[in-house]
């Protein structure tokens, strides 16, 4: 239940500052399922998406406890010339 619940926020209010946090709650839910490759992608997906929030450092140190070692960081603007 609470992982359809999560799906509908991320879908229905892609915009909302609650996204990364649905997609946390998902991960971990998925993990318990032993769905890993799932819970990777939505893990990732925080890192990536919401590099600021308090969930990407709790989504990396899970990606460290899975064994994938995350070393994305957040995208960095280059300078270009």
């Amino acid at each position: 239940m609470a992982n359809r619940m999560d799906t509908r926020v991320i879908n229905d209010y892609a915009e909302s500052d609650r996204v990364a946090s649905a997609l946390f709650k998902r991960a971990k839910a998925r993990l318990a399922l032993q769905e890993t490759q799932s819970a990777i992608a939505d893990f990732t997906e925080v890192i990536e998406r919401f590099p600021a929030a308090p969930e990407a450092a709790l989504a990396k140190a899970e990606l460290q406890k899975l064994g994938t070692g995350s070393n994305k960081a957040a995208p960095t603007k280059r300078k270009t010339r």
